[in-house]
């Protein structure tokens, strides 16, 4: 499945957000987005989803326009990890797990609650929380939350998996665990990962794309070993940075 976004440029208020960006998103990529706070990064995500509906252009999923898909279609080829979520109603983390199933139910085919629980508990296990099946989401901390949201997200199963800042609140444990997760799944050769981060020292080691927005409003995009040198990076974070070259990883540090 290809999902293109053919000069996409969201806004609020009318006031574009940053310049049309035009790329295609294959089975198999890891991208990430990078750039400074507000710029628009997490209503690129809202967009793809169509939880942000001011934008301008066009976005395709194998050349069909998503605004008119079927909304329990569109579920089952994206999905979301937002960086908040409100928990309006009380459950536990199978129920909220399992809930993630609903695309998949309809009256020509109903998935029963064992299926749906089965599901759950394999993404549980995964992701290791499989022993907070039956806690209250509510009592849950901010990192444990990040765990249950990639749960949720690998429960559903869409061909595109859009995440928010998804190491927030993990130790590096658990952010070295979530990237062998995302790796495994996209070596199905079913997925495709459209990450937002300002971690961008996991964005060069892990993705195979990124896609740069700098203050100005202009952006790149393209493999990250080859675009994020020096200059690029100060031009997007406005502060400088040094690359350094350990054996066959890169990574940066402030200078």
């Amino acid at each position: 499945m290809q999902i293109k976004l053919n000069k996409v440029s969201p806004s609020i208020q009318g006031v574009p957000l940053f310049e049309p960006v035009s790329l295609e998103i294959n089975p198999g990529e890891f991208w990430a987005v990078l750039g400074p706070n507000g710029i628009g990064k997490s209503t690129l995500l809202n967009s793809l989803i169509l939880l942000h509906q001011e934008f301008q252009g066009d976005i395709l999923i194998d050349q069909h326009p998503i605004g008119q898909m079927e909304p329990r279609y569109l579920a089952r080829c994206i999905g979301l990890m937002q960086q908040e979520y409100q928990y309006i109603f009380p459950q536990t983390v199978i129920e909220a797990v399992s809930s993630c199933r609903y695309p998949y139910q309809s009256w020509q085919k109903m998935e029963s609650i064992r299926e749906s629980h089965q599901h759950a508990n394999d993404s549980l296990m995964q992701c290791g929380i499989q022993q907070m099946a039956e806690r209250s989401i509510q009592t849950l901390s901010g990192g444990e939350k990040r765990l249950l949201h990639l749960a949720m997200l690998m429960t559903q199963s869409p061909a595109l998996l859009l995440l928010d800042e998804p190491t927030n609140h993990l130790d590096l444990h658990h952010q070295q665990h979530m990237m062998k997760l995302l790796q495994k799944l996209l070596k199905t050769g079913q997925h495709a990962i459209f990450m937002v981060t300002h971690d961008y020292n996991l964005a060069i080691r892990h993705c195979d794309k990124v896609l740069l927005i700098f203050p100005n409003k202009q952006w790149i995009c393209g493999h990250p070993q080859e675009i994020m040198d020096n200059s690029v990076m100060q031009q997007l974070y406005q502060t400088p940075l040094q690359r350094i070259q350990h054996q066959e990883h890169v990574f940066f540090v402030p200078s």
